[in-house]
């Protein structure tokens, strides 16, 4: 059986988060696992020595794929997720304008309307249903 020298508690957790930092810098979602592995077996050192470094790596590298398996998506999944979505296309959005000069103010914008309400006196609120191509769809409110 292939045998080398146990690792020190120090140096199993000082490799755990070499091998963390590591995957902060890459980002694969593979080396976490394995520096959380060797974090875990650097606790498990501190109480019960282990006589064979083998063993340690192999327990290591046990934790490393068991985690591997059962957490990387749902990491995944949970880094990734947009906590809202992000718009924008917002002046196509209805809402409430006022009336000048024979067009619409709607967010800050001056908007052509249809024929039939360009004689509205100004400061005239009206619901604007959509706004595109310097033109908006509107309603008397």
């Amino acid at each position: 059986m292939i045998e080398f020298a146990p690792f020190s508690a120090y140096a199993l957790l000082g490799i755990g988060l070499v091998l963390v930092g590591l995957e902060m810098a890459l980002g694969s979602f593979y080396i976490l696992w394995f520096g959380i592995g060797f974090c875990v077996v650097s606790a498990v050192e501190f109480f019960y020595p282990f006589a064979n470094g083998l063993h340690q790596v192999a327990l290591a590298s046990l934790i490393a794929f068991v985690l591997l398996v059962a957490l990387k998506q749902r990491l995944k999944n949970f880094l990734s997720k947009n906590e809202k979505e992000i718009k924008d296309d917002f002046l196509n959005e209805a809402g409430v304008g006022i009336m000048k000069h024979g067009m619409v103010e709607f967010k800050g914008t001056m908007w052509e309307v249809g024929t039939e309400f360009k004689k509205l006196e100004d400061g005239v609120e009206v619901e604007v249903l959509k706004a595109e191509k310097n033109k908006a769809t509107i309603k008397l409110k």
